[in-house]
């Protein structure tokens, strides 16, 4: 008799005994997406040059990255809870693997930018799915420890992208700097495979169930930020119902406001660098 496999599940608070290959794995998936919005910026001139545009209109290509990332953020987090981490991890891979090939094979300056924000959108889901794999498999102070090694991770990989990038221009040219980015990916993609799925089926029907509860609702959220219990807290007793309304956190409002502020800063913060 020949009978199906399931698919290895790690549960909470394990790591398959590989904790390092995880953690490897999550730095990876964090650090080529920030490394990804400047890498290509010792370039930018000669990139405009060749493809006939102004620095003006290249400085799109900033902005177009910034852009894709933030809104893909709000896509890939209901799709992993829904479906889990690898498939969308490795789909956003894959986006990310074209549009950097998309860069790389650019005829045109809007080329590049429509590219650009493919493969911002790709690059996006293994930041957001990467701390949800964290969030899946380790808890208390590990997994602040996990996450503080990320986050650092997160935060270096901006800083020694234009290095790498200045370093392939001179020996490469600018499209060699997007085909190290496919390579990148490509090899991410494959460890993937290697990383078992962090969130079982079981427990995405019970976040499923959580999002369909008007308890746990964002939108309810934000007109009624305590449990409904069928009692006010006492502190805002005698209060008008205006006044105990305060937006959520988690709102979609408040996500897009602050999604759309550190695109502008972010975008703010690269012209000037290149522009110097």
């Amino acid at each position: 008799m020949t009978g199906t496999t399931a698919p290895t599940v790690l549960s909470v608070g394990e790591d398959g005994g590989h904790g390092w290959r995880v953690l490897g794995i999550l730095c990876l998936l964090m650090g080529f997406a920030s490394i990804s919005t400047d890498i290509y910026l010792p370039g930018m001139p000669t990139m405009s040059h060749a493809l006939g545009a102004d620095m003006g209109t290249a400085e799109w290509t900033v902005s177009g990255y910034l852009i894709g990332f933030a809104l893909g953020q709000l896509f890939w987090g209901p799709v992993g809870d829904r479906f889990g981490r690898r498939l969308p991890v490795a789909t956003g891979i894959a986006l990310f693997v074209l549009g950097s090939a998309g860069c790389a094979m650019a005829t045109g300056i809007w080329w590049v930018i429509a590219a650009r924000v493919v493969q911002a959108a790709g690059a996006s889901a293994g930041v957001v799915l990467g701390r949800a794999m964290v969030r899946d498999l380790y808890q208390g102070p590990r997994a602040a420890s996990m996450m503080s090694t990320l986050m650092t991770v997160m935060a270096i990989a901006p800083l020694i992208g234009p290095l790498v990038g200045g370093q392939v221009l001179l020996v490469m040219g600018w499209r060699a700097i997007f085909w190290v980015l496919v390579g990148v990916g490509m090899v991410t993609l494959a460890l993937l495979t290697t990383l078992p799925e962090t969130l079982p089926p079981k427990r995405r029907h019970r976040i499923a169930q959580a999002r369909l509860s008007p308890a746990t609702s964002p939108c309810c959220a934000i007109a009624a930020p305590w449990p409904i219990s069928g009692r006010v807290p006492s502190s805002t007793a005698g209060c008008s119902p205006m006044s105990r309304v305060r937006p959520s956190l988690t709102s979609p409002i408040t996500v897009c406001r602050r999604s759309i502020t550190g695109c502008c800063s972010g975008w703010a913060s690269s012209v000037s660098w290149v522009r110097t």
